[in-house]
């Protein structure tokens, strides 16, 4: 921390078994900085005392009780991008299955879905990120690595890339990327986006399907767009993952706000 915190003003503390933010904590001497992508933004004026710092930090069994604390500079209003690839073994070149950007929710601000395939970055930081993206799939096939790996990367303001970790395993977007090639074919991102949101409060699942049909929001073979419910977890937490799909970004969420919509009118206030 002492290390990293001059450099930017902030620093992310992350449990290394936790997932999509939760557990992450940011530090920062900036006042201004509320962090996307940890549970809590801790602002501090005096670092000297690591002791102090740590103690309020919560760095105890409590916060991270399976494995240890990853300290990372923190680098404010950047955008969390990540490609999907696949390392086949050699000589066969590694593949990008799928791109895109992560979504955060606004209480706590940590992930909360995914859109494919990123979009609104010039072609020059879009090549800058795939190429690196490819180079350290590479990296993995000569340490023998096989199978899919989702690379993680930040873009900043000014376009610069940073990527900041691997996942050696199936991603986020895996079964988004196989529900859009079922439904539409193998290059399906050269003409449709998809948005994706989880743990979405939703009423009984049966219900829900009747309501997306009855409000001409479930997936329409014909048109080639609307809503497909990718996990349901009504039973055990009242939520679900929904996938909407459509030919541009400004009917996708167009058919997500009508979503909400109903599903704001369809959720029963949980008693207390």
């Amino acid at each position: 921390m002492k290390r990293l915190l001059p450099r930017t003003g902030s620093v992310i503390m992350k449990r290394d078994r936790a997932v999509g933010g939760h557990g992450n904590l940011v530090i920062t001497t900036n006042e201004d900085v509320h962090a996307v992508g940890a549970m809590e933004t801790l602002h501090v004026t005096d670092t000297c005392d690591l002791t102090e710092l740590v103690t309020a930090a919560g760095l105890a069994e409590t916060f991270a009780p399976m494995g240890e604390v990853v300290v990372e500079e923190f680098l404010p209003d950047c955008r969390s991008v990540y490609a999907e690839v696949r390392c086949p073994l050699p000589p066969e070149e590694p593949q990008i299955l799928n791109t895109g950007s992560l979504r955060t929710g606004e209480d706590p601000p940590v992930l909360a879905g995914l859109e494919l395939p990123l979009a609104d970055v010039s072609d020059d930081v879009g090549k800058i990120f795939t190429d690196g993206a490819l180079r350290l799939a590479r990296l993995m096939q000569t340490l023998g690595y096989q199978g899919l790996a989702s690379i993680d990367a930040v873009i900043s303001p000014d376009g610069t890339v940073r990527f900041n970790e691997v996942n050696a395993r199936l991603g986020g977007s895996t079964h988004l990327d196989v529900i859009a090639t079922v439904l539409l074919g193998k290059n399906w991102a050269d003409g449709h986006v998809l948005l994706s949101r989880f743990s979405v409060p939703s009423p009984p699942f049966t219900t829900l399907v009747d309501g997306l049909a009855r409000n001409g929001l479930a997936w329409d073979r014909a048109a080639r767009e609307g809503v497909v419910i990718a996990s349901d977890d009504t039973e055990a937490s009242g939520t679900v993952e929904y996938v909407v799909l459509a030919p541009t970004w400004s009917r996708c969420r167009a058919l997500e706000a009508e979503l909400h919509a109903y599903l704001a009118e369809s959720v029963q206030p949980a008693e207390h």
